[in-house]
Parts: structure tokens; sequence; C-alpha cells
């Protein structure tokens, strides 16, 4: 009886594991530590992974997921995983840094309200309401028709502006206005 109490614990806790929690982390990875073995970063994370999996087994059958490989502004990847599996990824050769990835909720929309500018008195009209201010946005993850990229009532591009707008995927550059010139 007690055997068979014991395994049955042993069997419970084997399927608990099964459903430990998951995270979506953001990994930072040292691109010249790749191994000359993979001819892309992607099959060098995918292997990092699966190796990852079969050090940190905390599961019975979900594996660490791939979401995304980065490769502009620095080298790594996101993926679903264990705090065990992260863990083991931390050991890995490259492995320089991770943060979770967390879902940011947006403060606002129009910058003048959330900053309690006044139009009439103050900081605002005293910099002529942000005359030949150039803003240079790096990475932004927004979309260019939200309503904070409007641009009704502002000046038209200083002279000096040595940038252009740069069409993308979904947004074809002869919808650029004074607000969305982007640096090149």
């Amino acid at each position: 009886m007690q055997l068979l109490c014991f395994c049955s614990l042993g069997f419970f806790w084997l399927k608990m594991k099964a459903f430990e929690k998951r995270s979506i982390y953001i990994v930072h990875m040292d691109k010249p530590s790749m191994p000359k073995a993979f001819s892309t970063d992607h099959f060098w994370y995918s292997s990092i992974l699966k190796s990852v999996k079969s050090v940190a087994p905390t599961s019975l059958s979900a594996d660490p997921k791939l979401i995304y490989t980065y490769d502009n502004a620095f080298h790594g990847f996101s993926a679903l995983m264990s705090k065990a599996e992260l863990k083991a990824l931390k050991k890995s050769t490259g492995f320089i840094s991770v943060y979770v990835n967390d879902v940011i909720t947006l403060d606002t929309t129009r910058s003048t309200d959330f900053l309690s500018l006044s139009s009439a008195t103050g900081l605002w009209p005293a910099s002529q309401y942000g005359k030949d201010v150039i803003i240079g946005i790096i990475d932004t993850g927004i979309w260019p028709k939200s309503p904070s990229f409007r641009d009704d009532g502002m000046t038209k591009i200083p002279e000096r502006w040595k940038g252009s707008c740069q069409g993308g995927e979904g947004f074809n550059s002869s919808l650029c206005n004074v607000r969305s010139s982007i640096f090149v």
C-alpha cells in the first residue's frame, strides 16, 4: 500500500512538472560565438533550445518554442520556456543576457496631455510649440497610421533635415508626413 501511494505521489509530481509555468523570454546572444557548423543564427538558436530541453526536462510533452530571431539592433531570440530551461540556457556558449517579455500598456497617444502642457502658458509656448525640433525614432514598434502621427497644424520639415521617409511592409512612403519622417 505504501509503495503504491509513493508511486502515485511520484506520478502526480511528474504530472505537475509537465504543467510548469512557461514565459516568453528575450535572449541576447553573442553572434561571433556561433559555431561554424551552423549556417544561420536561427539554426544555432533552435539547436540551443533543443539541448536545453534535454538538459532540463521540465515537461512531458512541450518543448521550448523559438518565437523570433533578432539580428538588427542586437543578436538573439525570443522563446517560450520554463525557468528550469532558462537556467540551463544561461550556461550556453554565447549567452549574454535575458529578460522576461513583459506586456507594457500604452500611457498616451497625445504627449501634450500626458505632460500636462498648456497651449496658453508655460514651457510649450515658450519653446514655440516645438518648432524646428527634430525627434528621431530608432525602433518604435508603432503603427504609422495612429492618430499620434497626424501632422495637422505642424510646420514644414526644417531645411537642415537630412533624412527621408522610408516605406515598409504595409506602409507606402507616399503616406509620409511631417511627423513620420524617419532618419536614414
